[in-house]
């Protein structure tokens, strides 16, 4: 029986890899648009310029905001 479960996970364990290296590359992409969009926040950029710039919604623009807001204020 754990000769057909290896069989199984050998024939995917490549496109496991694929995907993991997938997930990996759009989370790393998300964070340095998200560290982007704050510096272009501290330069008072609007949001709707900043989302355009960066290619977030607005509405995470203004999420990013009111973090930033949450931290100046501790």
């Amino acid at each position: 029986m754990g000769s057909v479960v290896d069989k199984i996970i050998k024939g995917h364990i490549d496109e496991w890899k694929d995907m993991g290296r997938e997930e990996g590359l759009v989370k790393g992409n998300n964070i340095a648009r998200r560290e982007i969009a704050r510096e272009l926040l501290k330069e008072s950029k609007s949001y709707e310029k900043v989302a355009s710039q960066v290619k977030l919604s607005i509405e995470e623009i203004k999420k990013i905001a009111e973090e930033m807001e949450k931290e100046d204020k501790q």
